[in-house]
């Protein structure tokens, strides 16, 4: 059972095959877990080319860094993209909750998985089948860059109302409508994955830990192997080979 960044630690030495704690410098340890072994870790689950939640494994070990929050439009149907130090929302498990207050520091923001938007219909003067009020929870599609000339000219594919698009640059989320007769966002449910919390070191660690026992050893694994590269290791090649099973026994 890992329960604190100690046993996290001594789970590592046991890895490299060392006793004593001054063998490796805890606050390269440090580093070698958030930098290097946690990257890993989380490409070896959200690839760049395969996407995510494509698979059982993807999804379960991904299940505790998902967050779904709801925020505020910033203006001009714009919404920050959490950072983790200062944008906030509030933090949601129901679809149908309401939502009262946004003083939550929203976690950081890695991969999306989701968007939907709330529109105010009173913001439009010319709005389709004379909706009024608020929205409920409107689906969103992706407006690609090198088709957004031809979606934008499309009668059946523009953006309107009934048929939101999002763009995602410099940090910002932006919901498009139709530029004349659109309504408004109000606000925005993103679903996401959030960056693993990392892990410091000052007179002892800190560290909360966010994923369950068998992943953390998956990381271990990681952060053993690119331990003894670097210090070229003779048991690197037994510890390739090791890993090489595994991923046979994967397939």
């Amino acid at each position: 059972m890992y329960t604190t960044a100690d046993d996290i630690f001594k789970g590592f030495l046991d890895g490299i095959k060392k006793t004593s704690t001054s063998t490796v410098i805890p606050e390269v340890f440090c580093r070698l877990w958030n930098m290097y072994a946690m990257r890993d870790w989380i490409l070896s689950n959200e690839s760049m080319k395969e996407g995510v939640q494509l698979t059982t494994k993807q999804m379960d070990d991904m299940q505790r860094l998902r967050r779904k929050v709801v925020m505020k439009n910033v203006g001009d149907n714009l919404f920050y993209i959490p950072d983790g130090v200062s944008i906030k929302g509030r933090m949601v498990t129901d679809i149908n909750e309401t939502l009262l207050t946004y003083d939550d520091i929203l976690p950081k923001y890695q991969r999306a998985l989701n968007m939907m938007f709330e529109i105010d219909y009173s913001t439009s003067s010319a709005q389709e089948c004379s909706l009024t009020g608020t929205s409920g929870w409107l689906k969103s599609f992706r407006m690609l860059s090198d088709a957004e000339s031809v979606i934008r000219d499309s009668y059946y594919l523009k953006p309107r109302d009934s048929k939101l698009y999002r763009q995602i640059f410099n940090d910002q989320i932006l919901m498009i409508t139709d530029p004349d007769v659109g309504s408004d966002a109000t606000r925005i449910m993103l679903d996401y994955y959030k960056y693993p919390n990392e892990m410091s070191y000052s007179s002892g660690f800190v560290y909360t830990i966010d994923l369950p026992d068998y992943q953390i050893s998956e990381i271990i694994d990681k952060a053993v192997m690119i331990y003894l590269d670097r210090i070229q290791d003779p048991r690197f090649r037994t510890a390739i080979g090791l890993e090489q099973g595994r991923q046979l026994d994967r397939i």
